[in-house]
C-alpha cells in the first residue's frame, strides 16, 4: 500500500525547510513498513507562490528520501480548489491532506491509517484545542455549528481539510463535478466509512495565515451554500411573515385613517416598521445573491484549476 501526502501551498519560504525535515523524519521507512506502507509520495500544490517556495520544493525534490512532486497552477485558484487539484492529480492507495504551516502534525497521519486499517475509508481530523486567537477561535466555532444548523447532510463538528482518504473515497470525491469546491463539505457528503480523530492543532511554524477574515467568510458562505437550500427556506419564512406583518399594519393605517388621532407614536410606529422591513428586504436579497452568484459561476462550467508544470523525481 502506498501513501501520498498532499499539501497546498502558497508563500510559505518560511516554513518549508521545517516541513520537509519532519517530512523525512516522520515517513522514514522504519516508521511506515510496520503499517504496512510499501511507498511515500510527496505532492506539493503550489498556487503560484510570488515568494521562493517553488525553488525551494524543486531542491527539496531533488534530495527527497522519497518520490515527490510539485504541480505549479498557472495562478492562485484559492486554498480549496488546490486541496481538489492535489487529489485529481494524487496516486497514492492511501492519500492525507494536510497543511504546509505544520499546524497539522505529520505524525497524526500514521496514527489515522493504523485506525483507517480497522475499515474505514476516511479518517478526518477533529481539532480538539487550537492554538490561535480568541477572536479566530470564536469565528471557527461559530461557523462550524452554523454549518452542521443549515447543512442538509451530516458535517462533523471541528473538522477541517486535514484527513486521510482511501482511494475510492478520492475516486469518488473526483467524481462530482461543481465547479465551486468545498472538499471537507464533499468529503462528508460521498458517506463511506469516517471516522473523526482528534488532535491538537497546533500554532504555524513560521509565517502569517493567508486566510483573511473576509476569505474566511466568502469560505463560509461556499460552505453553507454548496450543501444547503435552508437559508433559502429562511427567506421564505421570513418574506411570510413580513407580508402577515404589513397586512396587520395596512389595517392598522385603515384604522386609523377612519378614526384620526394625532399621536406622535404613530409616526415612530411606522418608522419603526420601515427599519424592520428594509432589515428584512436586506436579508433576503444577501441570501438570494449568494445562490444567485453560484448558480452563474456553475453554470460557466470553467475548469477549477490550470496546471501550468509538473516537477517530479518520479521515472
Amino acid at each position: 500500500m502506498t501513501l501520498e501526502l498532499i499539501f497546498p501551498v502558497y508563500n510559505e519560504e518560511a516554513v518549508l525547510n521545517a516541513l520537509t525535515e519532519r517530512i523525512e523524519q516522520v515517513f522514514k521507512n522504519e516508521n511506515v513498513a510496520p503499517l504496512g506502507i510499501t511507498g511515500v509520495l510527496v505532492t506539493f500544490l503550489d498556487n503560484s507562490s510570488t515568494d521562493s517556495s517553488v525553488e525551494m520544493i524543486r531542491k527539496y525534490i531533488k534530495v527527497s528520501s522519497f518520490k515527490a512532486r510539485v504541480i505549479k497552477l498557472s495562478r492562485n485558484f484559492g486554498h480549496q480548489n488546490s486541496v481538489s487539484a492535489g487529489l485529481h492529480y494524487s496516486k497514492g492507495d492511501h492519500v492525507a491532506v494536510l497543511d504546509a504551516d505544520l499546524q497539522d502534525p505529520p505524525e497524526v497521519v500514521l496514527e489515522m491509517y493504523k485506525e483507517m486499517k480497522q475499515g474505514y475509508d476516511i479518517i478526518y481530523g477533529v481539532r480538539k484545542k487550537r492554538k490561535e486567537s480568541a477572536a479566530k477561535r470564536f469565528s471557527y466555532w461559530l461557523f462550524y455549528r452554523a454549518y452542521k444548523f443549515m447543512s442538509s447532510i451530516q458535517v462533523p463538528l471541528d473538522a477541517g481539510d486535514f484527513c486521510l482518504m482511501s482511494r475510492r473515497a478520492v475516486d469518488a470525491f473526483n467524481s462530482l463535478g461543481e465547479s465551486i469546491r468545498f472538499p471537507r463539505g464533499i468529503r462528508a457528503w460521498i458517506g463511506f466509512n469516517q471516522k473523526g480523530y482528534e488532535y491538537e492543532r497546533a500554532a504555524r511554524a513560521e509565517g502569517n495565515s493567508k486566510y483573511s477574515f473576509s476569505d474566511l467568510v466568502g469560505l463560509a458562505i461556499d460552505g453553507i451554500t454548496a450543501f444547503s437550500i435552508r437559508p433559502l427556506r429562511l427567506t421564505q419564512y421570513l418574506a411570510t411573515f413580513y407580508f402577515l406583518c404589513s397586512m396587520l399594519f395596512t389595517g392598522y393605517l385603515v384604522y386609523r385613517f377612519f378614526h384620526p388621532v394625532f399621536l406622535q407614536k404613530d409616526t415612530l410606529v411606522v418608522l419603526a416598521m420601515m427599519s424592520v422591513s428594509n432589515m428584512f428586504v436586506m436579508v433576503i436579497l444577501h441570501i438570494h445573491g449568494a445562490y444567485l452568484g453560484r448558480t452563474y459561476l456553475e453554470s460557466k462550467q470553467r475548469p477549477i484549476f490550470l496546471v501550468e508544470e509538473i516537477t517530479s523525481n518520479e521515472i
